[in-house]
């Protein structure tokens, strides 16, 4: 407060996911500017409210300390690999990856480092640019897949939202780091598994009589012109439907929501998918 003569209200937690700016709260307080502090999957908002990003900067003394150890496991993952690793990571631990992806490289590891691409930034984009899921990257060539995906954070929903939506996940080695201890191993489930799943509730939701579309974000770029489009296609399959808001989504509010045969989540690409669907 005493740097700026700007109004300063602290909006807290959202009510959905904490990786979307939270405009709706905003909007109370006719707000002008964000900071939005901690995960962010850098979805373009919904409004012209400017956003300034704090991933925050958390240290990793397991990867720092350990980095010479670290290269050698996941060579030995690699081994049987040809072709480039695709490296992303937890924004939080931009430091970490960045002196890992150093060491991988000086070890002769044809590895691809990943950097945040900022909604409505202007980059600087060449022919070998490509982006996906709030990063931005180079390849030299396009229209060969990487081998690998290197991953140093939480097998979580979003490990997983950017596995499975790479060109040839299938054939896409998963490696993951934990940020806490320094282990390196194989992403507890495959592509090909996690999408089996998928495709099964898929198949369930063809047969369902009665869907719920359920918010998971109210601050996204387009998201309403997701919904009409969810509508109009039900209209078109004669498949009845009610739009759901709850906020942040648990198992005791979507037990509340009676004869329902599925749920559509309309969220952004880092919360559209849960560890077990």
């Amino acid at each position: 407060r005493n740097r700026t003569s700007a109004s300063i209200v602290i909006l807290g937690d959202t009510p959905y996911s904490n990786c979307c700016v939270d405009e709706l709260a905003g909007k109370r307080w006719d707000i002008q500017a964000v900071v939005h502090f901690g995960n962010a999957c850098l979805t373009k908002p919904v409004g012209n409210v400017e956003v300034f990003y704090v991933f925050g900067d958390v240290h990793c003394p397991s990867i720092e300390n350990n980095t010479n150890s670290i290269v050698t496991r996941v060579k030995r993952h690699i081994s049987d690999t040809s072709g480039s690793v695709l490296f992303f990571y937890d924004f939080r631990f931009m430091k970490s990856a960045r002196l890992l992806y150093d060491h991988l490289k000086s070890n002769d590891v044809c590895v691809i480092f990943t950097e945040p691409a900022l909604p409505n930034s202007t980059l600087i984009e060449d022919p070998t640019t490509d982006r996906h899921l709030g990063r931005i990257y180079h390849l030299k060539d396009k229209s060969e897949s990487p081998k690998c995906l290197l991953y140093l954070g939480e097998c979580d929903s979003s490990f997983y939202s950017i596995l499975v939506s790479m060109k040839d996940a299938h054939d896409i080695a998963p490696i993951v780091i934990d940020p806490e201890t320094g282990e390196v191993n194989l992403a507890a489930q495959s592509a090909s598994k996690f999408l089996r799943k998928r495709y099964f509730l898929m198949e369930k939701a063809k047969s369902a009589k009665r869907i719920g579309i359920l918010m998971g974000s109210l601050s996204i770029s387009r998201y309403l012109d997701v919904v009409d489009r969810i509508k109009h296609l039900l209209k078109l399959a004669k498949i009845a439907y009610t739009t759901l808001v709850v906020g942040r989504l648990n198992e005791a509010k979507l037990m509340n929501v009676p004869d329902l045969d599925a749920l559509v989540l309309i969220a952004c690409p880092q919360a559209s998918l849960y560890n077990n669907p």
